[in-house]
């Protein structure tokens, strides 16, 4: 069979990409990926019930300040009086979303910029690399900090500094996997039979440049969560009395008598960041095709 004989609907069926039942199996075999999964599944819930269940409301006075752990209050309070577990809870509200947010963007814009680059090379590769390579050059959170000086403080432009500066890593990633599969079989059997290019790139390159993006993605949303905390913590992200992670850090740091102000939210960013970074490791595995050979 030539590539003239190939069918249209063969075509639009790209081979070694991996199902999503396989996916599923491989993260079901794994009990690293089911404790990620599970402790995000219970940062998602608590916070969209958090409202129906908070013990206190997180921006008054729950008590005497700066009271210890005790069973009135499991973190502890602050030095206003809050409720630290409370706040810590809410907190998720601003750094997961936050994170997706700046995550989908990311991957939107460098998804663009990396299959642009790969499929048409040339002078539009190398444009598009120059800008992507100068991005690359700073430090991705001196950066941020630089773009939201100039934005001014706020969690909104904390996050589109982040997705200013974060995107080179998914357009440098996603033009390799371009360059190595746009030059298959199968594409060039589209281009024989007159596909167009955005029905190529999306039809025939994209299903088989998709894994390490994902994976990538996953992890680097943890990262982002850090990061969001990090801008939040230096006075550039949220501000008070936002019950946000980093600026919460911010108001224990230097209380070395009062360690549970930032212990609470310290160990809320740990476990959520360490979660998705488990998952993209399952991710990884679960889309080797190598894996499972034998």
């Amino acid at each position: 069979m030539t590539m003239l004989d190939l069918k249209t609907d063969e075509l639009d069926q790209p081979p070694s990409a991996v199902a999503p039942n396989r996916i599923w199996a491989s993260l079901r075999s794994s009990p690293l990926a089911l404790t990620a999964i599970a402790i995000i599944a219970v940062w998602t819930f608590i916070g969209l019930t958090i409202d129906l269940w908070a013990p206190y409301d997180p921006l008054a006075p729950a008590g005497d300040r700066l009271q210890p752990p005790n069973a009135q209050h499991w973190f502890g309070t602050d030095t206003l009086g809050r409720d630290i577990f409370t706040r810590t809870m809410y907190g998720v509200r601003y750094s997961l979303p936050l994170a997706l947010i700046v995550m989908f963007f990311t991957v939107l814009i460098g998804s663009v910029i990396g299959m642009l680059a790969g499929y048409y090379g040339g002078w539009i590769d190398y444009i598009l690399m120059r800008l992507t390579d100068i991005t690359a050059a700073f430090p991705p959170l001196i950066l941020a900090m630089c773009v939201v000086a100039v934005l001014g403080p706020g969690i909104v432009n904390s996050a589109i500094a982040l997705v200013a500066v974060w995107w080179p890593i998914t357009a440098r990633l996603l033009r390799a996997e371009v360059l190595s599969v746009k030059e298959r079989d199968h594409v060039m059997a589209a281009r024989v039979n007159s596909a167009s290019d955005r029905r190529i790139m999306l039809r025939h390159i994209q299903p088989l440049c998709w894994a390490p993006v994902l994976v990538n993605a996953t992890v680097d949303i943890g990262i982002v969560i850090i990061a969001i905390a990090g801008l939040s913590f230096i006075g550039l992200g949220s501000t008070p009395p936002t019950p946000e992670w980093g600026q919460m850090i911010y108001e224990g740091a230097g209380r070395y008598f009062n360690w549970w102000i930032a212990t609470g939210p310290g160990l809320a960013i740990v476990t959520l960041a360490l979660a998705f970074n488990f998952l993209g490791d399952a991710f990884q595995k679960a889309l080797d095709p190598r894996r499972g050979e034998g």
